[in-house]
This record gives C-alpha cells, sequence and structure tokens, in this order.
C-alpha cells in the first residue's frame, strides 16, 4: 500500500474563518462557564457542573490558540510523503527540502494540523480539504493513521 502524497499547508480564507468560528463558539463557552460559576456560587448542587464547563472551556481555548499560532507562524510551503511513509518539507519560500518527524496531529472537519520536527525546527502545519484533491486528503488521513499505529505496515 503506497502512502504518497503531497498537501499544501498555510492559511486560507476557509481556515481563516474555521478559527474565527471556534473563538465565537470559545467566547460562548466561557459566558456559559461564568454563568454556571455564579449560580454555583448560589447553590452548591451546581458545583461540579461548573468546574465542567470551565475545564471544557480551558480545552476549547487551548485549541483555538494552537490553530491561531499555527496560523500567525505561517509555515507555509509543501508536506510530501513518500510511498514508504518517510515525510519531507519544502518551504516556500525555496529553503529545500528536509526530512520530518509529525509529532502530533489533529484532523477534524476538513482541517489538519500537524506540528512536526525537522532537526531540532519545530513546524506547526495548517491545512484544509480545500487545499488538495480527494485522493490526497484520503492519503493524508491514511497516513495519520499509520503513524497513529506506530508506524506499522
Amino acid at each position: 500500500m503506497s502512502l504518497a502524497f503531497d498537501l499544501q499547508t498555510g492559511p486560507t480564507p476557509r481556515l481563516r474563518k474555521a478559527v474565527l468560528g471556534l473563538y465565537l463558539f470559545a467566547a460562548g463557552s466561557a459566558a456559559a462557564s461564568i454563568v454556571l460559576v455564579y449560580r454555583s456560587l448560589q447553590s452548591p448542587a451546581t458545583t461540579a457542573l461548573a468546574a465542567s464547563a470551565l475545564a471544557a472551556f480551558a480545552l476549547l481555548a487551548g485549541l483555538a490558540w494552537s490553530f491561531v499560532r499555527s496560523l500567525r507562524r505561517g509555515d507555509r510551503g509543501t508536506l510530501s510523503v513518500g510511498p514508504d511513509g518517510a515525510a519531507t518539507w519544502k518551504s516556500a519560500s525555496g529553503t529545500g527540502e528536509s526530512d520530518v518527524n509529525a509529532v502530533r496531529w489533529c484532523s477534524v472537519a476538513g482541517l489538519a494540523w500537524i506540528e512536526a520536527r525537522s532537526g531540532s525546527r519545530r513546524l506547526l502545519l495548517l491545512s484544509g480539504r480545500d487545499r488538495c484533491g480527494d485522493r490526497d486528503w484520503a492519503q493524508l488521513a491514511r497516513w495519520l493513521r499509520w503513524l497513529e499505529r506506530g508506524r506499522e505496515s
């Protein structure tokens, strides 16, 4: 089975809108958390619910911050994965190609976020389904599953 594909990374208008939506959702969660905390001060029965809401808000805020940091840093270029699963990175500035190792990743709702390392350099790669064809997106999903299993064949 071949894992080969090329993925263009960097911000697009769709990605910026998705991050804005994530921020709005996080802001709504924060407002709901504040209301629950206020009510928990009046009624001890809602204290656990307030704590859960605050934890969920912190998780959403962390996720939003990761996406925004990826957009701001601007790691633009091409992630190329060979048939054997080995990945290389070529910056849009044309500084050459380097081998990379995916460390963490998240793929949800047509967005893919990958933290990769190239030697001591840390790359934050953000891309969306609108940046590639269906075949490349399916190959990306297959590659991420392959990585999750510990790079098994």
